[in-house]
């Protein structure tokens, strides 16, 4: 049961920059808790904030083309 537990600790969500358009996924935890969920765009380094149901604990992530 532990393997299951550790699959369900985040989920990848797509998200787009919304100054360069660039797609990246950033890993979001099933935990409530938002207060920091600050991320910056590895194209243009801009600063955003992800609106996204719960923390951004990884990420992010460029997707391919």
């Amino acid at each position: 049961m532990s393997k299951l537990n550790d699959s369900l600790s985040h989920v990848p969500i797509e998200f787009e920059c919304p100054k360069c358009g660039v797609k990246m996924v950033v890993e979001v935890g099933l935990t409530p808790d938002t207060s920091n969920n600050a991320i910056e765009c590895p194209a243009c380094h801009k600063r955003i904030v992800a609106l996204v149901p719960g923390p951004v604990v990884g990420g992010p992530f460029p997707m391919n083309p």
